[in-house]
């Protein structure tokens, strides 16, 4: 029951992000104030050394990255963190026995929801550079380049549109972070990886009731961490998946070696995702010599401490069951 309403709040959320992201991209498209040019690529900037020099908008272009270090510095810090990106798609095969879609259906699923989140990225930062002759000095300075280029595009609605794609993008997101996360810890709980109050299941509703009040606890201390500790916690969710990623495909390929099954296109996969995995983990945890800003900042090298050490406790409190 529960689940079923979320779905239809979902769906509702889903469609006026859709219909706002679209609408402004359309605009930017056929607008005479957008221009291809300012699409020229800024490579960043190295954030920790601007920061200890206490540098500003005036002296920032010294940190600027360049040459090919600097602009692969720049790409791979991205591209560190992109497992990040890829969290939350997990909820639709999590809940698809509850909604009792086919198989089918959920590859199909999956495949436009990755497909139109990539199509939502790119099309925001396209438009906040078309639209913004001067948008890295705007980024410099704070601004929400976005909501400014929709406000040059369309007015007072480009912002109304903004407003209602963020909003819904955030509500759908929150929904679907829960119903991953608490859905994760009942399985973990059933199978006793957690203890069994995190699989308590609601008797009105059908849902793991105490996993989700967790969730709720630990989400609040966002605020009072502060604004900075987004970055943590996407560097956090980035590893986790690269984890999870890793495990996955890695299990799948020794589970195919030793029944003997799986066809060619799995296994290619399975090692693909392993090796990228891979590459994903070794970016994120060891720093390169001559990569800045690619590898976790102090902070997030603590919390990665912090879970590891609630997850040996779990475990420890747990593996006399598991045995």
């Amino acid at each position: 029951m529960g689940v079923k309403k979320a779905g239809i709040v979902q769906t509702v959320l889903s469609s006026l992000l859709a219909v706002s992201v679209f609408t402004l991209t359309v605009s930017a498209v056929v607008s005479s104030k957008t221009q291809g040019i300012n699409m020229e690529p800024i490579w960043g900037f190295d954030k920790s050394s601007a920061m200890a020099a206490g540098a500003t908008t005036e002296n920032i272009s010294e940190f600027a990255h360049s040459g090919t270090m600097g602009i692969a510095s720049a790409i791979l810090a991205t591209f560190a963190i992109a497992p990040w990106a890829f969290v939350g798609f997990d909820t639709i095969p999590q809940v698809a026995e509850e909604f009792k879609f086919s198989y089918k259906k959920i590859i199909v699923i999956m495949v436009v929801a990755i497909a139109f989140g990539c199509f939502v990225y790119v099309s925001n930062n396209t438009v906040a550079a078309i639209a913004l002759e001067n948008w890295h000095d705007r980024v410099m300075a704070g601004e929400w380049v976005l909501l400014v280029a929709a406000e040059e595009l369309l007015g007072v609605f480009g912002k109304v549109l903004i407003g209602v794609a963020v909003s819904c993008a955030v509500l759908s997101g929150i929904m679907g972070f829960y119903l991953a996360s608490s859905r994760l810890m009942y399985s973990m709980a059933k199978e006793s990886y957690l203890p069994k109050v995190f699989g308590v299941v609601d008797k009105k509703y059908g849902t793991p009731k105490n996993a989700i009040i967790f969730c709720m606890l630990i989400s609040l201390s966002g605020p009072i961490l502060g604004r900075e500790a987004l970055g943590w916690f996407v560097d956090m969710s980035a590893i986790g998946a690269s984890l999870g990623f890793f495990f996955t495909c890695a299990s799948s390929l020794r589970t195919q070696k030793r029944d003997g099954d799986g066809s060619k296109a799995l296994k290619v996969l399975s090692f693909v995702g392993v090796i990228f995995s891979s590459a994903f983990m070794v970016l994120q945890l060891i720093p390169i010599p001559g990569l800045s800003g690619v590898h976790f900042g102090t902070e997030s090298y603590l919390m990665l401490l912090i879970w590891i050490a609630i997850g040996a406790v779990f475990y420890g409190v747990q593996r006399k069951k598991l045995i």
